[in-house]
């Protein structure tokens, strides 16, 4: 071990002299205050890297040389006696970076809102991905809605346990129409009544309900 230093060149280079003589190299440093932690925006921690090297015997050896960072800085360094740009994620801060974020943010909303049309237009989508997320997406409209949350991805779903592939799975709901907006809902919310002219389909809990089911 080495005290009172935190840069010690690459770290790769120390393991591969341990892996060389046919032994386990372990090596790492910390580092000064570089990084940000997650949602952070100011330098708390450093990049830290790790290098591991370990012989394979009858296979290839097994080599590992990183940075707990995003990048290692190193990188960063090379792009910046280059001057050029780094890609989205590798740095915080500045109007270029601000714009950057933003940009991103705009191109994954509107993707998000493209799915979201897509999956209530009346026309079969050529995309079997876009099919399978429209099919359950429609589910969660016309069979129950306390599930299939999802519009690009049901991981959360079925994280959560609410994601069903079939409509057998989960019974049907009566206010599925509604989207759980039930009468009871209406003296919390009220302003939803106003707008959308109330339930749209009868509410089986109240006993005398006054707007009419579809098709009637």
């Amino acid at each position: 071990s080495v005290c009172n230093t935190n840069h010690y060149g690459i770290a790769g280079y120390y393991v591969l002299e341990a892996l060389r003589r046919d032994l386990i190299g372990l090596a790492m440093t910390n580092t000064t205050k570089i990084v940000a932690p997650l949602w952070g925006a100011e330098r708390m921690l450093g990049t830290n890297p790790i290098a591991i090297a370990f012989p394979g015997h009858e296979e290839p050896p097994v080599v590992i040389d990183m940075a707990t960072s995003v990048v290692a800085f190193g990188k960063v360094e090379i792009a910046k006696r280059k001057q050029a740009s780094m890609p989205l994620g590798w740095a915080i801060g500045g109007p270029g970076s601000a714009a950057a974020a933003c940009a991103a943010g705009l191109l994954v909303f509107a993707f998000y809102e493209f799915c979201h049309c897509v999956q209530h237009l009346p026309f079969k989508p050529k995309s079997a991905w876009l099919q399978r997320i429209k099919k359950s997406h429609i589910a969660h409209h016309f069979h129950n809605e306390q599930g299939n949350f999802g519009i690009t991805s049901f991981v959360w779903d079925r994280a959560f346990g609410t994601y069903y592939a079939h409509a057998k799975q989960i019974g049907r709901s009566p206010t599925v129409f509604n989207l759980g907006y039930t009468m009871a809902q209406t003296e919390r919310y009220p302003w939803v009544e106003q707008l959308s002219e109330g339930p749209r389909r009868a509410d089986p809990t109240c006993p005398d309900p006054t707007y009419p089911v579809p098709g009637e």
